[in-house]
């Protein structure tokens, strides 16, 4: 089993939700750590991979057990709590950790202020004619383009050109990628750059 260190290089604003509002402010706010940074959760980048991993796998591009390997297999007999989380009636091999900023990156953020990784955008519904929808005006917040990493642990060396090949497939994540937000690649590193 082996360990592998991935850079994630946001080139768009992007958004994942903390299901959190500011009430008069932003309606959808951006997940953050205790100290106030933006990540990318461990459970949206195995579900991204796990994504990549099936369409990949229906192009016969990865091995049967690939799939069901590194990221659990998936019943019809699952039950409704377990759906509720993820659906899968066993574990794969593999954890997932959060995408965060390096240690350098954390400290300039905090010196020269966290308010300035974030935006706020106006959002709104449009009807078939092009025209505002009454009472659909929303904010959301983005963070702006940053680079973070991650890790996968317990990949067997077997399958883990496999698993990088998933991570290139991905483009997009997070809230909106289908509308502009989230554009990126996932690229295996080295090691974190400090």
């Amino acid at each position: 089993m082996s360990t592998v260190i991935y850079c994630i290089r946001m080139y768009s604003e992007w958004h994942c939700s903390s299901g959190l509002s500011t009430g008069a402010g932003d309606d959808l706010l951006v997940i953050r750590d205790e100290r106030g940074l933006p990540f990318i959760p461990g459970k949206t980048l195995k579900g991204l991979l796990r994504d990549a991993a099936e369409k990949l796998s229906v192009l016969n591009h990865l091995p049967d057990d690939f799939t069901t390997t590194l990221f659990g297999a998936r019943t019809e007999s699952a039950t409704e709590s377990s759906a509720t989380l993820g659906g899968a009636s066993t574990l794969g091999v593999c954890h997932f950790s959060n995408a965060e900023l390096t240690g350098k990156a954390k400290k300039i953020a905090e010196y020269n202020g966290l308010h300035l990784l974030y935006r706020s955008r106006a959002l709104t519904s449009v009807d078939q004619a092009g025209l505002a929808v009454n009472k659909t005006l929303r904010r959301q917040e983005t963070v702006v383009p940053l680079t973070l990493f991650a890790r996968v642990t317990g990949v067997p060396k077997e399958h883990r050109e496999n698993l990088e090949n998933c991570m290139r497939f991905v483009k997009h994540l997070g809230v909106n990628r289908n509308r502009g937000l989230g554009r990126c690649d996932l690229a295996p590193s080295k090691e974190v750059a400090e």
